[in-house]
């Protein structure tokens, strides 16, 4: 659980995956997608405090440990490649987790090509109109890299998926 002031926010672990917040008291939860770093390369230092939303206030004696225990135990909950291919990525985790989990081939595609991998988890930004985004996504990673170009707006060549593979997560 995070909370900051006006928002109380929940993250369920692998393999439900869920993300619900209650704003400004408010007396429901409502779903929501984390922008924030959820996982980081374990080779960072514990001190980089790079994930996770700033200022998180806590009753905790050191709330920066309570903060690093959660997006441990949370990493830890993550079947160890799919940690190992999202990790790279600095934000905007929690749509490439989700097609992750719906689809175990998009691992391949962001080992592969992780720009092309990182836009086709994100393809309902690049086409709005898609009613189930992430069903879209999944069907998308079946195929060809050049045919995924379509979906998000690139030109339909190898030479575009062949750029994409170069640009690195980060």
């Amino acid at each position: 659980m995070i909370s900051t002031p006006g928002e109380v926010s929940l993250i369920e672990s692998w393999p439900s995956l869920k993300a619900v917040r209650k704003v400004d008291g408010g007396k429901s939860w409502a779903k929501f997608t984390p922008v924030f770093r959820l996982l980081r390369p374990k080779s960072l230092p514990v001190g980089d405090d790079s994930f996770g939303p700033d200022n998180v206030p806590s009753t905790a004696l050191d709330p920066r440990l309570e903060k690093h225990l959660a997006f441990y135990h949370f990493r830890n909950s993550l079947p160890p490649e799919i940690a190992r291919r999202v990790e790279p990525f600095t934000s905007r985790q929690w749509q490439v987790l989700m097609l992750c989990k719906k689809r175990e081939r998009a691992m391949d595609l962001l080992e592969q090509n992780p720009a092309l991998g990182f836009g086709v988890a994100h393809v309902h930004k690049f086409n709005p109109t898609l009613c189930e985004p992430l069903a879209a996504a999944a069907k998308i990673t079946a195929l060809r890299q050049r045919d995924m170009l379509r979906w998000i707006g690139f030109p339909k060549t190898q030479a575009w998926a062949n750029i994409l593979a170069k640009i690195p997560p980060a």
